[in-house]
């Protein structure tokens, strides 16, 4: 139960705080972003806009001054001016390090109103623009959320080799981690990227989102409390402390860990099961190395696992897994329209819920008859007279 509940407030805990403090050259604009940020401080949000809006209009051409009206607000809690400036700012630059800013700033908005796909877009046209550990940093979160832990893994590590002292990288890292499951990892890379820079707000809400992953309710309790305090405006930060605070009072330590237990014992049998049933069903396609064929590996080797739709939904559509094998670039949300669009994929003969647990007695391959058979088939074949043995 848990781990659902903070998978889904982790897709929604986002990049809150990363549009990252920039050092402007021009000291009017350096003056009026510490003015806002004071104002801010000071609970005042409102004259912050006024003081970062009306620096804005004073340098109408210039992307650093958009970014740093974006920043203030997000910060005040206007998601979707901060978006248009964004985009502004991004419309404004032209190349070089604050075209990969404001295109990972431009992420950065994509995620906190959970868009995954054009963040996606944003962070590898940041990425051309130039590789910067910030750039990289987007792009790693933005993978972590469409593409899994792995690829965003692969990304994040090339944004901590290209800064190692940036805690924007290690923040990324840790998502990355948590997105991947290894929570441990994640704790230690959110407590770096703290170190770095203490006021990270949402480095500290996704360390205490670790520390829950990890069973450490009090610890996570106490981050998450640091975390409101610091902002008190931030709705993740507050889900967080809720989450923690309640499965703490309600279940216990022990209760709750158990539940964690049985979560990941079901969702590791899951997996297992899924995997084996995609690749060991009968009818499959198996051969040897010289006659093996892609096409027919994909269409044939792989099942189309019909399932009921809200196990669909669950299972983020893994029954199509021979479009998957076929194509293993085209995304999980799109695998279904594929499958429709194309007359080719209807001729695949579906593995629906009930005839897959057939796959449970499917053990060996039999090359003459090329199907997979149970043991018992095995025995049967032992028993049956040779040729030799009727003589």
């Amino acid at each position: 139960m848990k781990t659902s509940v903070m998978k889904k407030i982790g897709a929604a805990l986002t990049a809150v705080g990363l549009l990252s403090t920039p050092a402007f050259a021009d000291k009017r604009l350096d003056d009026a972003v510490a003015r806002a940020e004071d104002q801010i401080a000071k609970g005042k949000p409102d004259e912050a806009l006024k003081t970062m809006q009306k620096a804005a209009s004073q340098q109408p051409t210039s992307p650093e001054a958009q970014l740093a009206l974006a920043r203030i607000q997000q910060r005040a809690g206007s998601l979707d001016d901060a978006a248009a400036s964004v985009a502004k700012a991004a419309q404004l630059a032209t190349a070089g390090p604050v075209k990969a800013e404001a295109l990972a700033a431009a992420s950065t908005m994509d995620l906190m109103r959970g868009t995954g796909k054009d963040a996606l877009a944003h962070a590898e046209q940041a990425v051309q623009a130039e590789a910067s550990p910030a750039a990289l940093a987007a792009l790693a979160r933005a993978q972590a959320r469409a593409q899994g832990g792995a690829a965003a893994l692969q990304t994040a590590d090339k944004a901590v080799a290209a800064g190692a002292s940036s805690a924007d990288a290690h923040e990324a890292r840790g998502e990355a981690l948590l997105a991947s499951g290894k929570n441990d990892e994640a704790v230690a890379e959110f407590r770096k990227a703290l170190e770095l820079d203490p006021k990270m707000n949402v480095a500290r809400v996704r360390l205490a989102s670790a520390l829950l992953a990890q069973g450490q309710v009090t610890q996570a309790v106490a981050e998450a409390r640091k975390a409101t305090e610091a902002d008190a405006k931030s709705a993740q930060a507050f889900a967080v402390l809720g989450l923690a605070i309640l499965l703490s009072s309600i279940f216990g330590i022990l209760n709750y860990l158990l539940i964690q237990l049985i979560i990941l014992l079901v969702a590791g049998g899951a997996g297992v099961w899924l995997f084996y049933v995609q690749h060991q069903f009968e009818g499959v396609y198996w051969e040897r190395g010289k006659d093996w064929s892609f096409v027919a590996a994909a269409l044939q080797g792989s099942s189309f696992y019909k399932l009921p739709r809200i196990l669909q939904w669950f299972s983020g559509n893994i029954g199509f897994h021979h479009i998957h094998h076929l194509s293993p670039r085209i995304p999980n949300y799109n695998l279904e329209r594929c499958h429709k669009a194309d007359p080719l994929f209807r001729e695949i003969k579906p593995v629906t819920l009930f005839s897959s647990f057939k796959s449970f007695t499917f053990r060996l391959w039999d090359e003459k008859h090329r199907q997979l058979v149970s043991f018992r088939r095995l025995r049967k074949l032992h028993k049956q007279p040779t040729d030799h043995s009727r003589g």
